[in-house]
């Protein structure tokens, strides 16, 4: 049975998906797929004439080929666009400086709830070491841990831990951040503010809260945040790192 282009009205042959007149698809049309052979790349051919989009033999009186809908004339093979980076790819720095400021703030508001400043240490308790995250701190051996202070948490690629400990007058919080990706926690730290100054080694930031004292300080690539309810407990805590 023979078909007719809809657009132009000229006849199709058999097995075309284009008109070879005007170029406008044709329905129904069977799925074929000629190939270019190597010789037809490299070389050429003399005598006929090949699409240059799918490599299908040309008659001389096709001006669109009938397979794939090319003109002949203006051919334009469709070159892959550049895949655009993700989201997080474009922002990374900027989700994981948000995620740090975030975990700031929950940190300065457990701080806030600490009991008022004490004067009455007059014993010599000992010592116990206590880790968190990898760096260890060494504390008063009459502090406790308090078990509902445990927070461990996980945004925009920044793990947060923060445990307290109290003797019953005065508490010690310890928080650290760590991200998983590569971010220089000191640089990080520079952003917190504060004095500057430098405690059990370490260069960092000194703040004096309305309910208590913080000291922030980067070990490696981790951040660490240590409050006190007193400035003298203090020097009661060392850094082991």
């Amino acid at each position: 049975m023979e078909e007719y282009c809809k657009n132009c009205g000229a006849k199709i042959k058999n097995n075309a998906k284009f008109c070879q007149d005007c170029g406008s698809p044709i329905e129904n049309a069977e799925e074929t797929e000629t190939l270019k052979t190597e010789d037809q790349v490299e070389t050429g051919s003399k005598d006929k004439n090949f699409c240059p989009n799918c490599g299908r033999e040309l008659t001389e009186e096709e001006e669109f080929c009938q397979d794939c809908g090319t003109d002949i004339n203006n051919p334009q093979i469709a070159t892959p666009e550049p895949q655009e980076k993700s989201f997080f790819e474009k922002n990374k720095i900027p989700i994981i400086i948000i995620g740090v400021v975030a975990v700031v703030v929950l940190f300065l508001l457990l701080m806030a709830s600490m009991p008022q400043e004490s004067e009455s240490y007059n014993y010599d308790f000992g010592t116990q070491t206590v880790n968190v995250d990898g760096v260890s701190f060494v504390i008063p051996g009459n502090y406790r841990l308090n078990p509902s202070s445990i927070d461990y948490d996980y945004n925009n690629y920044v793990m947060s831990y923060v445990q307290e400990y109290t003797n019953g007058e005065d508490t010690i919080t310890i928080g650290i951040l760590d991200s998983s990706y590569d971010v220089d926690a000191q640089a990080v730290n520079d952003e917190t503010g504060g004095v500057k100054k430098t405690m059990y080694g370490y260069e960092g930031y000194y703040n004096e809260l309305s309910d208590g004292y913080s000291f922030n300080f980067a070990v490696g690539n981790k951040l660490c945040m240590l409050g006190v309810s007193s400035p003298y407990v203090f020097d009661q805590i060392d850094v082991l790192g």
